[in-house]
């Protein structure tokens, strides 16, 4: 059932619930396609960026990175140009200049934002090594990202990190590993997707009582009567983390 509402209270409410009855959570990061280019770019700014400016990923700092390096040679090789900038006869000349300019843009943001997304997700995994129980990559890539799933096990310890975070919906890159999901016994139990300020809790018809505990807390369900999830829909965890 998908949940409408959630305030900070209770947000740690439900985290206090979850680590009572799930024993495993899984954290999304994406990884993109062009891990050399992005390489490249960010080799280039590290080094050329004066040393008091902090990298961050706000407007401010992607628009003084962007006409600090839009026109550097190294950045934007001829390998690049050759590659992205070929000119389309179709074009005027002015949109062939603004396409080029959103192309460099968007390679600058995404740069910096895989970067402080590795450094986030760096921390994270250093810091919770030894919760983590499993490591999924996906097999084929999607666009210009795959996604890598990371398993935790859940204890008081890394509880308090989550409960930090205050929100179900803050879990989203560069700044945090992504989509929150506890599994309860290996099934899927909560899921999220964060920038749509998505989540939905599977119930199964023998969780009617629970339901009714969640909703005591604060929780505010969009669907007004009790519907357990088709079982087909239960994602199973079982197979692939059978040694847990």
């Amino acid at each position: 059932m998908q949940i409408k509402n959630m305030n900070k209270e209770t947000y740690q409410k439900l985290i206090d619930y979850i680590f009572q009855t799930c024993n495993i959570f899984e954290l999304k990061k994406y990884t993109t396609n062009h891990i050399h280019r992005n390489l490249r770019v960010i080799n280039v700014i590290l080094n050329k960026k004066p040393k008091d400016l902090d990298i961050t990923y706000t407007k401010e700092c992607l628009d003084w990175l962007y006409n600090r390096f839009k026109e550097d040679s190294v950045i934007f090789n001829k390998g690049y140009q050759n590659h992205y900038e070929i000119k389309d006869s179709t074009l005027k000349e002015k949109e062939y200049k603004k396409r080029v300019e959103e192309n460099r843009k968007t390679v600058i943001e995404n740069s910096i934002f895989n970067y402080i997304n590795d450094i986030a997700t760096n921390d994270f995994l250093l810091r919770n090594a030894n919760h983590l129980i499993y490591i999924r990559e996906d097999i084929e890539v999607i666009g210009d990202y795959k996604n890598s799933y990371y398993y935790f096990k859940t204890d008081n310890q890394i509880k308090k990190e989550i409960q930090n975070i205050n929100s179900i919906y803050a879990w989203q890159a560069p700044y945090f590993l992504e989509d929150i999901t506890f599994y309860k016994n290996g099934i899927c139990w909560l899921w999220s997707i964060s920038h749509e300020e998505k989540c939905e809790i599977v119930f199964q018809k023998e969780d009617k009582e629970e339901y009714e505990y969640l909703k005591s807390i604060g929780i505010e369900f969009c669907e007004k009567e009790f519907t357990p999830t088709p079982q087909e829909y239960l994602y199973n965890l079982k197979e692939c983390l059978k040694d847990f």
